[in-house]
C-alpha cells in the first residue's frame, strides 16, 4: 500500500484522545453511517465501541484512521476509516477476532 511511511506510531487511546476521535468520528456520522456498515459486513450486532488504540494517516485534506475497537468483553475488532473534508465517513476494512494485544497493522480487505 502506497504511503505507509506516513502512518503514525500506535498509540493509546487516552480519554483525552478517545474523546477527540469519537468526537471526530462522531461529528462525522461514525455511528449513522459506519456502524451500520461494520454489522452488515460481520454479520453482528455491537452495542459497545470503545476506542482502545489508533493509528492515523494525513492524505490530502482526508485522514485515514485504523483503530482498535472494544465491542464487548475481550473482543475487539480493527477498522480502517476514511475521513474527508465535507465528507461522510467511509468504512475501508473491518478485521474481526482481535484481542486487546493485537498489534494495529495497516491492512486490506
Amino acid at each position: 500500500m502506497a504511503g505507509l511511511e506516513k502512518w503514525s506510531e500506535t498509540m493509546d487511546a487516552t480519554e483525552t484522545t478517545q474523546k477527540m476521535i469519537w468526537i471526530y468520528i462522531i461529528f462525522c456520522f461514525m455511528h449513522t453511517q459506519v456502524k451500520p456498515l461494520v454489522e452488515k459486513e460481520t454479520g453482528h450486532n455491537y452495542g459497545e465501541y470503545t476506542a482502545l488504540k489508533y493509528r492515523s494517516e494525513s492524505v490530502f485534506q482526508s485522514f485515514l484512521f485504523l483503530l482498535q475497537v472494544l465491542v464487548g468483553g475481550d473482543d475487539c475488532i480493527h477498522l480502517m476509516v476514511w475521513i474527508a473534508l465535507c465528507q461522510p465517513p467511509e468504512l475501508k476494512g473491518v478485521e474481526q477476532h482481535k484481542t486487546r494485544e493485537d498489534p494495529l497493522h495497516i491492512f486490506r480487505n
